[in-house]
């Protein structure tokens, strides 16, 4: 092989490294913006769950403190009833 071909094999394979270097590059960029898109459409569907659970936190709250409500009323109720039952069988069983 004379001194030019194996300049024009050598010129030839730099040029094909340069262009893989090239298309690495352009991989890593393509592959880059997929991760920051990625990361964007993660970003929104953490913020997503995070509102529907805060929603359904604010729901149970709501429902539970309802139910406690109902509880200490009707057990207020049902003590203010034992309360005059005792009452009137105090007032009926002592002599006048």
């Amino acid at each position: 092989m004379t001194q030019e071909k194996f300049q024009e094999h050598i010129l030839k394979e730099l040029g094909e490294i340069k262009n893989l270097f090239i298309k690495n590059e352009e991989d890593h960029g393509k592959l880059d913006s997929k991760i920051e898109s990625v990361r964007g459409e993660l970003a929104e569907k953490i913020e997503s769950v995070r509102t529907e659970m805060e929603s359904i936190k604010a729901e149970i709250n709501d429902k539970f403190n309802s139910q406690l409500k109902w509880i200490i009323g009707s057990m207020l109720g049902f003590g203010i009833k034992i309360a005059a039952l005792v009452f009137l069988i105090i007032k009926y069983l002592t002599p006048p």
